[in-house]
Formats: structure tokens, C-alpha cells, sequence
């Protein structure tokens, strides 16, 4: 058996005088993998080499050139074979974890960030009650705005200085944004210093009040146009409540409706008989 050196310096070995001559089918099987096992580094040069060793075999000439091109053709897929595993990963994907799957990314090569929760509309009555200065968090009376369709185009907050003794004050709020305040004359809520609106506990925003309010107007054939809001606490330790004053599209009163700001349970519906049918199980 004799050993040949590739372009590489890969030994490549040549079983030529190791076997007898025998038919095209067995040096197209046997003789072929055992090249293949001695040099799988270069199949090129195996291939290479079975061409250059076939004469001595006594091939015919038409089974010589049938050999000649499985040899050949087998060079060309090995070939194309190598060059494909230098190819570079296709754009737009990035390998995942070693077992998971492929994660998407965007076409500059950076992975895709998943949308997080959103916080409160910033239109709503809750993100209003949030943007206030936190010296009046303990002691928010009411919040009221008008003319909503359904959020409001601004909010008053009237809430009692904690630093100055209780001092009431008002204060006006834009798409989540302070844009006064100043000192209140309200008498009523002067007095009322043992109250307090708690933001946490409004899990029913001015959006979704309006759209509980909705279909009972529809209930009794009316379309809500504008709505007034008002949020308060009916005393110490009360849960919030929601009275939303409804008015038609011609700008009339049609009737109120009063829910709680914690579930949104209806409480009262003053000026609307009919109440929603509600779909059976």
C-alpha cells in the first residue's frame, strides 16, 4: 500500500496494490469508502486519486468514463458541500439557546424587545391624580373634569396640603402634566379633612367608567355625547365612587350614573329606567 501527500500535506493513501484487479461496481464501493475513511479532510484529492489509480484495473473504456464521472461528480458535491459550511448565517435571525428555538431580530442584527405593560392613559383621571406633587397623595378630596368624549381635555384635583397644615389647594392637570395650581375656596371640602381619594385603589379609570355608562344609555335609546366626571370618597375610609353626569349629542342631560371605582359595580342610574340586558350562560 502506498501513500501519497495532497496540496495540503494530508496523507492520502493508495490501495491500488493492496487489492486485485476486480470490476468497476467494487472500486466504485468499497475502495472509494475506504479512501474516504483514511483522508475525510479532502475528498477532493480522494477523488483525485481514484481517477489517477483506475487504468491499472483494466477498466473497459465505457465503464472507465462511467467511473471517471461518479468520480468527478462526487468531487464537485464535496466540494460544495465545504464551501457551503463557510456561508454565514442568513440576516434578520440569531442562533437561540443550544436546544431552544431561533429568536427573531430586527434587520440590524439587534434582538426584537417584547412590548412591556403600558401604565395609565395619560388623559385618565388616575394618571392626573399620579402627576401631582406627592405632598398631596394623603390628601386627595375630589377629582372632577368636564365635558369628556370620553377622556377630558383637563382635570382638577382638589387635595389638601399635608405640609401646610391642610391647606386646600387645586390643581390642574394636562395629559399627565401639572400646569397650575392654587389655593382653593371650596368650604365644603374645607371641612372634610378626614377623607382621602387613594389612587390604588381606582381600578376602574375615567375611560372605562364612561364605557360602563355607555350601554345603559343605549338601554333607554340615548347616545352619551360629553360626560362630566366626578370622583370622591363618601367618608372615612370609603372606596372611591365614580358619578358621571351623561350628556345627549345635542349637548342635554340625559341622567347620571354612579359606580364604584374599585369594580365598577353599578350603584345608581338616576334618569335612566331601562337597564342593559345582560347575555345569559
Amino acid at each position: 500500500m502506498a501513500e501519497r501527500r495532497g496540496s495540503a500535506g494530508h496523507v492520502v493513501k493508495d490501495f491500488s496494490e493492496s487489492y486485485p484487479k476486480r470490476s468497476a461496481s467494487f472500486l466504485g464501493s468499497r475502495w472509494n469508502t475506504r479512501i474516504l475513511d483514511e483522508s475525510a479532510q479532502q475528498p477532493v484529492e480522494c477523488a483525485l486519486v481514484l481517477l489517477a489509480s483506475s487504468a491499472p484495473y483494466g477498466i473497459t473504456s465505457g465503464s472507465s468514463l462511467t467511473m471517471k464521472f461518479l468520480v468527478l461528480l462526487f468531487a464537485a458535491t464535496a466540494l460544495a458541500s465545504a464551501v457551503a459550511q463557510d456561508q454565514p448565517q442568513p440576516t434578520g435571525w440569531q442562533p437561540g439557546p443550544p436546544d431552544g428555538p431561533m429568536a427573531p431580530s430586527d434587520p440590524m442584527g439587534e434582538a426584537l424587545v417584547v412590548p412591556q405593560p403600558q401604565g395609565p392613559n395619560p388623559r385618565g383621571a388616575v394618571a392626573a391624580m399620579l402627576a401631582i406633587d406627592p405632598k398631596y397623595t394623603e390628601g386627595m378630596v375630589v377629582v372632577t373634569a368636564r365635558g369628556g368624549t370620553p377622556e377630558p381635555k383637563e382635570w382638577l384635583v382638589v387635595a389638601r396640603d399635608t405640609d401646610d397644615l391642610g391647606t386646600l389647594h387645586k390643581i390642574t392637570v394636562v395629559n399627565g402634566n401639572v400646569i397650575s395650581d392654587s389655593l382653593s375656596l371650596n368650604t365644603y371640602e374645607s371641612f372634610r379633612q378626614d377623607v382621602n381619594i387613594d389612587p390604588q385603589q381606582v381600578q376602574v379609570d375615567s375611560g372605562a367608567a364612561f364605557m360602563i355608562a355607555q350601554p345603559i344609555a343605549a338601554a333607554n335609546g340615548q347616545i352619551i355625547g360629553k360626560a362630566d366626571y366626578a370622583l370622591t370618597v363618601r367618608g372615612k375610609d370609603s372606596v372611591p365612587i365614580w358619578t358621571i353626569n351623561c350628556f345627549g349629542m345635542n349637548g342635554f342631560f340625559m341622567g347620571k350614573v354612579v359606580l364604584l371605582a374599585t369594580d365598577g359595580t353599578v350603584l345608581e342610574t338616576p334618569g335612566f329606567k331601562n337597564q342593559p340586558t345582560v347575555p345569559g350562560p
